[in-house]
This record gives structure tokens, sequence and C-alpha cells, in this order.
């Protein structure tokens, strides 16, 4: 008698292995990201009763036709959902489970515009001109919309950063890229972040001080009595929605928002891909590319100006 095979376990333990492969050389909070899709996915294949590695064409138009009418995803979300995928049918047909590759998997388009807001200088100034002088949370707190909006950094690498980390005689720090295992790069900043983090270090130094604490860790939580506890997520974040209420500000400007500011800004001013590729800390610069949110409109004037003057 033939052996039954459970195909929704077959299906969870391809995905599970390809998941533990996949954090070999990136981020949990990388993995995490393919979770979600891949979880939505093995569940429309138990409801289809079919073997992932069994797979069509048809089959995944079927699956965007699901995503589409039945769920109704963006168009944005629905090219993540096929990027994991596709990530996962290149994992299998390298360890020879099927017997074609994922560019026969079809890839449904992202909307043509940006997926993500960015923050302007105006705002940023608006947001650094509003903390006061004398308040140990603004004094950090200005530190952290500087530093993010002059570096680009993500807010896991921001606060990763420990003291040793940071040379202010030089203005630049070593920080450990957020989505890169044992990746690290050297961000850079100007006179007057410095200034703020300067500004920071010597009362930070004091408030540990005063609370006889001992930290590695730049930026730090104000709760009394804590120890050894580094700035929460949540408090960057909600410190922007509390800003940008306060100020009147009608955008949604995030932590996330700096960083597309950062690269929004090198691209007007021609910085080098290759540079911008590297001060992201991206591994592949077609991520660069898709980051930097060029327009179809954007790139015909670009055209036009280089080739046609």
């Amino acid at each position: 008698m033939a052996e039954i095979i459970n195909i929704d376990k077959s299906n969870i333990k391809i995905v599970n292995d390809f998941l533990d492969w996949l954090a070999i050389g990136h981020s949990l909070e990388t993995v995490d990201s393919y979770k979600w899709p891949l979880r939505l996915f093995c569940k429309w294949l138990s409801g289809k009763e079919k073997n992932v590695i069994d797979m069509k064409e048809k089959d995944f138009v079927a699956f965007h036709l699901f995503l589409k009418e039945d769920r109704q995803v963006k168009n944005s979300t629905m090219a993540h959902y096929f990027t994991s995928i596709r990530t996962l049918w290149r994992y299998m047909y390298r360890n020879e489970m099927v017997n074609y590759g994922d560019d026969k998997i079809p890839m449904p388009k992202a909307d043509d515009k940006q997926s993500y807001p960015y923050a302007e200088e105006a705002d940023i100034n608006k947001i650094l001109d509003s903390f006061r002088g004398w308040d140990i949370k603004d004094i950090r707190d200005k530190a952290i919309v500087s530093l993010l909006y002059k570096t680009g950094l993500r807010i896991g690498e921001l606060r990763s950063l420990d003291i040793s980390d940071v040379d202010l005689e030089f203005k630049k720090a070593t920080v450990q890229t957020e989505k890169r295992i044992g990746h690290k790069r050297e961000i850079y900043w100007d006179d007057k972040t410095n200034e703020f983090l300067k500004n920071w270090i010597d009362t930070r130094e004091e408030f540990l001080l005063q609370e006889r604490r001992s930290e590695n860790a730049l930026f730090i939580g104000m709760t009394m009595g804590s120890k050894d506890k580094r700035i929460d997520r949540s408090t960057v974040q909600k410190m922007f929605r509390k800003k940008r209420d306060e100020l009147g500000i009608n955008k949604k400007l995030t932590p996330h928002s700096c960083r597309h500011g950062f690269g929004h800004r090198a691209v007007e001013k021609n910085v080098n891909i290759r540079y911008l590729q590297v001060m992201l800390g991206h591994s592949k610069i077609d991520t660069t590319m898709i980051y930097m949110g060029c327009k179809n409109k954007d790139v015909e004037t670009a055209y036009r100006q280089l080739m046609f003057a």
C-alpha cells in the first residue's frame, strides 16, 4: 500500500527548512519578513490540497488572483509575497526539489509610486528647533533625530550603537548593519549633529553617575532604576508621532522616513550609487535602486537632459 503523505506538513517542513537556511546569513528581522507571506502561502496550498513542489505557472496565477480578489492585497504587498515565494523557489531549485527556476514564476508589478514618504529638511529643522535645551529627554531625542536624518540609519542600528562606537573628533561611528549578519559599516555626520551628540554624551554621563548606572548603549532609556537598558524602539517611534502632532506636520514622518530622506538628498546631490549603497548598508545595488524610488518621468527627464543637451 502506498504511503499517504500529509501535504500540509510537507509544505510546512520545506518552508521551515528554508527559513533555517535563510537565518544563516540574514538578520532575524529579515527572516521574520518572510514568515507571514509564506504562512499564508502554506495555508492556501493546504486549502488546495497541493504540494508546493508540484506548483505550475497557472497555480502561481491562481495564488495571485486569490491575493487580489479574496484578500484585496495591494500591489506593493503582493510584490513582497511573490518575492518571498521566488526566494523560497530558488532555495528549492538549488536543492533539486523542483526542476525549473524562479524566472518562471510571474512577478506582479508594484505600484509606480513612492512607497514610503521621505523626511524633508524643513520638517526635520522644525522638529530640532522645538526641543528644549535643558530637558534631558529633549537633549537625547534631538541628537537621535539629527543622527537619523544625517546618516540614514535604521532604527535598530541606532539602538545598537555603543558609546565606544562613536568618534566625535572625526564625526563618524561604526555600526552593525541590521539586515546583514557580521557586516559593519561607517557612518558620518555634520558639525551640527556632532554638537548635539556631544551635548547628549556629556548629559548622559551626568545622568548615569547620578543613577549609579553603567551603560554601553549610546542612547539609553530614562526609566528610573533600570539597568543596562537601551532606548526602546517604541520610544523613538512615539517621539516622532508626538512631534508630528505637536507641530502640525501633516505627513507620515517616522524614524524610517529619515532614512528615505537621507537617500533622497543623496540622489539630489548626485552621490555615486555605489557610495550610496555602502552608506545605506544594502548588500545588493538593486535594493538601492528600488529604495531610491526613481519614477519613469524622472528617468525620462534625466535621459533627455544628458543625451540631447
